[in-house]
């Protein structure tokens, strides 16, 4: 079943189809305003595949077109990309942790620089 609600998704027709209602603020399905679980999958991978074809008409990942009609290669590279992302968001989480605050040298105050001047021996009261 997934498969055939994958094949619809990444059609031509399909995508055009739901291009086209969401510019237009149509319904896809009759008078529906909940959807049943076929059609929320096929929401989801029709969303899925026009983010793919969006990349790949951008270039800002290669995509091969005979990729789009290979289930198993989109499974293999939105789990890429997401373990991808993972490990970004990782390095910058461990980055901002260890490194040192910026400081904007024109947004300091002169009391940002007030500081205590240590004691004589003498001043400490000794009696």
């Amino acid at each position: 079943m997934i498969n055939v609600i994958r094949k619809f998704a990444r059609s031509w027709e399909y995508q055009t189809l739901f291009s086209t209602a969401k510019n237009m603020s149509l319904g896809i399905f009759a008078g529906k305003k909940e959807f049943n679980k076929i059609q929320l999958l096929f929401f989801h991978w029709q969303a899925v595949y026009s983010s793919l074809l969006e990349i790949k008409g951008s270039g800002m990942d290669f995509i091969p077109d005979d990729m789009l009609n290979d289930d198993i290669r989109v499974n293999a590279y939105l789990y890429a990309k997401m373990n991808q992302k993972k490990s970004e968001e990782e390095n910058e989480s461990f980055y901002n942790l260890h490194k040192s605050p910026k400081i904007n040298m024109d947004r300091l105050n002169a009391w940002e620089f007030t500081f205590l001047t240590p004691k004589k021996k003498s001043d400490k009261g000794v009696n």
